[in-house]
């Protein structure tokens, strides 16, 4: 085979003309007519796509001209394809905004037009090659208001049955306070987080202990969340809820049921001291290594869970009177943590309201954003008997009274609007709880703190002087959580 010549052409001047091969030219012409069938089929199958779909679908050039239109678009309308197509947009299609879209190059989703007697939720998208708009596609994404009414009531009932799921998934699960809920930033709390995040990686029994309110229960779902049983169950016993004889009548019953549920987890025993005697042996036996009795069965299940117990009750004064088991009482008191009642860190308090107004705001769908100066006050000076609990009574009670975005003092209980009329110190002082076992305990706690000044911290001189054994003064520390 010879190469084709290049020869001149006196009518086109000097400039040579190539002259293909036979071969090429037709290899060249089948390719053509294979990227023409593929367009061919490309647009055949567009087109029924656009025809059979259910949504109305029509299509516009850079300037606008519709060059493509479905049969349902033209059937919603009221048209015929005939007189759409070849037409610019925006006079054949009333309230249409494709063509501002071209201008644009913003897609607008979800908005609502009306055409001739209909009203319809539409989508328009550009349509862009190499950075430039070349055309839009407009899409009827509802034919009525009533469509997207009811997708929004089944998006609702949806959310409502995974909102529902959610629930009884926690109250399987158990816990949901995480230690961010423990709010606060005083040196007490602080160094309460801390131990909390050392103690949870362990599986020894922990014993919370602090007065009514103060949020034992809120600290004993942190620990189970901070450990690695966070994604097991987290069991819990109120024996402060139900009355002493109902435990006893089922002690065996209730240990043995919520163990084998906590199996793996944690067991939250809630106001151990309030636990009936009977009751303390059937945990006394877990907790020496008898395990569980399986039903119907000889077999030992090993006993496998994370015990945490609360108390407000002073335990060595139960042991001593009978109330509560000895044996019991040091199987508990491995890890003790104490929280601080809430007169012993009044620093918290504007961190504490704001915590629960943002809970409140979102769970009552109001705008209050702060308290006033006189009520922040009387707050910060107030000596809160019920801790948290009370704190949270208030705030609420205020939502109830509250005009504006400001809790002002009006909107406080009566008892606080009183002390804060008052300018004499011991009006706020008597507020305080004074009960004697309170006292007594205050009074040692001060005692023990000016003792282990006096030594320097010499923990046996320490003992020594408060006239106690080494091992009492440990226990007496990690009860008051007096920290190194």
């Amino acid at each position: 085979m010879h190469a084709s010549k290049s020869q001149s052409n006196p009518l086109m001047g000097d400039t040579p003309v190539t002259k293909l091969a036979p071969e090429q030219e037709q290899f060249d012409k089948e390719q053509l007519i294979a990227e023409l069938s593929r367009v061919k089929n490309i647009k055949r199958t567009l087109e029924t796509i656009l025809e059979h779909a259910y949504d109305g679908i029509v299509v516009v050039d850079s300037q606008g001209i519709i060059t493509m239109v479905n049969s349902a678009f033209c059937r919603f309308l009221g048209f015929e394809e005939s007189e759409l197509l070849g037409k610019p947009v925006k006079e054949v299609i009333e309230n249409t905004r494709l063509h501002v879209v071209l201008e644009t190059g913003q897609a607008e989703v979800g908005e609502l037009q009306r055409t001739g007697n209909q009203d319809f939720i539409a989508m328009r998208i550009p349509i862009f090659k190499e950075g430039k708009v070349v055309g839009a596609v407009g899409k009827i994404m509802f034919k009525n208001i009533h469509e997207l009414n009811a997708l929004a009531q089944k998006m609702n009932r949806l959310k409502n049955e995974l909102a529902y799921y959610k629930d009884e998934l926690q109250k399987f699960r158990g816990a949901k306070y995480t230690l961010d809920s423990l709010v606060g930033q005083s040196y007490s709390i602080e160094m309460l987080k801390e131990t909390v995040r050392r103690v949870a990686k362990t599986s020894t029994p922990v014993l919370i202990r602090g007065e009514s309110g103060t949020g034992k229960r809120l600290l004993a779902h942190a620990i189970h969340l901070e450990s690695y049983r966070k994604v097991a169950p987290f069991v819990q016993i109120h024996c402060g809820t139900s009355a002493p004889q109902e435990l006893e009548l089922d002690s065996s019953a209730t240990i043995h049921g919520k163990v084998r549920l906590a199996q793996g987890g944690t067991l939250l025993i809630d106001e151990i001291g309030e636990m009936p005697l009977t009751m303390q042996h059937q945990l006394l036996q877990l907790l020496q290594g008898k395990g569980l009795q399986l039903d119907g069965d000889r077999e030992i299940e090993p006993l496998d869970l994370r015990l945490i117990v609360t108390t407000n009750r002073n335990l060595e004064d139960l042991v001593r009177k009978g109330l509560f088991r000895e044996d019991l009482y040091f199987r508990l008191t491995v890890i003790s943590l104490n929280i601080p009642p809430l007169r012993d860190r009044l620093e918290d308090i504007p961190e504490l309201i704001s915590h629960f107004i943002e809970c409140y705001n979102e769970e009552r769908g109001m705008g209050i954003k702060t308290l006033s100066k006189d009520a922040l006050e009387v707050m910060e000076k107030y000596g809160w008997p019920g801790n948290i609990k009370e704190l949270t009574t208030v705030i609420e009670r205020a939502y109830d009274f509250a005009e504006g975005d400001t809790i002002s003092l009006k909107d406080l209980p009566m008892y606080l609007q009183k002390l804060a009329e008052s300018k004499e110190e011991h009006s706020i002082v008597a507020n305080e709880p004074e009960n004697l076992q309170s006292l007594l305990e205050q009074t040692e706690k001060n005692a023990i703190e000016r003792a282990l000044i006096k030594t320097k911290g010499n923990k046996v001189q320490a003992a020594q002087v408060l006239g106690i054994s080494r091992a009492g003064l440990y226990q007496k520390l990690m009860k008051y959580n007096i920290l190194e």
